[in-house]
């Protein structure tokens, strides 16, 4: 017999605000896909509402008042959020906070996305005023969830602990790969982009926001240590806006310094995935991940992966990246030159980089969600 389709409340104001600032950042670009992939045919109809006006051509989304206002009530007075009238007299089933803004209602069932909890578990490593006090609110707004997704049973683990959010509440639904992370490259393109960055014909590459937990420094430290050689020949790429926390950092890399490291800021996605397309490796020292998505996209683009033995990175990665722990510099440069030194070591590691990519879809990411609102229903 077959099941009705589900109207779900799809919650978008991060997505909004990363279209209106061509910004979009990992919790936007989820939401994005899936809002597309449960569009593109699905037992699930999508309904993207906002917490404020919408900023960007989104078709059909509806505006349910300010967060602040609304979540802020909820705080001092416990009653429930008073928005969401579908419109053109319509109707949802659940209503999914993809993004944090996570509402309490009494006439919809809420389930949320929560990607990790790193705010609560190393407050150290956030950069915003009144830390506890925003942190306290940020976690008692997860508790009007009658669900939680989450990405990795390694943040599960965390909001259990941390949020004490009951097991069998939560489920783990990874995060996919696009696929065109796994388009051909063509060598002119290739060449043309390694030509407009001013390239060498190989180098290693280093994806993320410039903060504290990414490590970086770390990896410069044993890009540094690497012979004279193999700098020369592998210099270093960092790709990413500058987040905070770095500032020693941020001098170093715009000064110049060091001559084997680059630091190209922002790159559009499409120069991007051709920048990936032609490393010779990646290399993810990052302390902690709630996921860890840029190794699937290395792994995708056929480049062989070194990265954290630490928190959900080898959940995902899996056997198919070199791994290290990441507050070990010697540990650094051993994985570094190991993939660089030995040309069939990359060659495995690149075969089971795309095997291991091609678990992780949006279509089952998209599957996996809908499954886990039928039981919140």
């Amino acid at each position: 017999m077959n099941q009705l389709p589900l109207r779900v409340g799809l919650g978008c104001t991060a997505l909004e605000a990363g279209l209106a600032n061509n910004a979009l950042d990992g919790i936007g670009h989820y939401t994005q896909a899936l809002l597309q992939t449960f569009r593109l045919g699905s037992d699930v109809v999508p309904e993207p509402f906002v917490f404020g006006a919408a900023n960007s051509e989104t078709a059909d989304i509806w505006d349910v008042g300010s967060f602040q206002r609304q979540a802020l009530k909820t705080l001092l007075t416990g009653a429930p959020f008073q928005g969401f009238a579908p419109p053109d007299n319509g109707r949802i089933d659940l209503i999914h906070a993809t993004d944090h803004f996570v509402p309490k209602h009494k006439s919809y069932p809420v389930i949320a996305t929560l990607m990790d909890v790193i705010p609560l578990s190393h407050p150290q490593w956030v950069d915003y005023r009144f830390t506890r006090l925003l942190n306290a609110a940020w976690k008692r707004s997860f508790t009007w969830a009658d669900r939680i997704i989450t990405i990795s049973a390694h943040s599960k683990s965390q909001i259990m602990k941390y949020v004490g959010v009951r097991e069998e509440n939560i489920d783990v639904v990874p995060l996919g790969v696009d696929e065109g992370w796994f388009e051909h490259r063509d060598p002119e393109l290739l060449a043309a982009a390694k030509q407009k960055y001013s390239l060498p014909p190989g180098y290693l590459l280093f994806v993320g926001t410039l903060q504290p937990r990414k490590n970086l420094s770390a990896l410069i430290r044993a890009h540094q240590q690497l012979s004279s050689n193999l700098r020369q020949e592998y210099p270093l790429l960092i790709v990413g806006r500058y987040g905070w926390g770095a500032d020693n950092l941020l001098a170093m890399l715009k000064d110049g310094a060091d001559p084997q490291i680059r630091w190209l800021d922002y790159v559009p996605h499409e120069d991007l995935q051709l920048l990936m397309a032609g490393a010779t490796g990646f290399v993810f020292p990052s302390l902690l991940e709630g996921f860890g998505l840029p190794i699937l996209e290395a792994f995708a683009a056929g480049v062989p992966v070194a990265a954290s033995n630490t928190s959900s990175i080898p959940e995902v990665a899996g056997d198919a990246a070199l791994l290290f722990d990441p507050e070990s510099d010697e540990a650094i440069v051993d994985a570094i030159k190991r993939m660089l030194e030995d040309e069939d070591k990359r060659e495995a590691l690149r075969a089971r980089g795309l095997a291991r990519a091609r678990e992780f879809s949006w279509q089952r990411t998209a599957l996996r969600t809908a499954e886990a609102y039928r039981k919140l229903l």
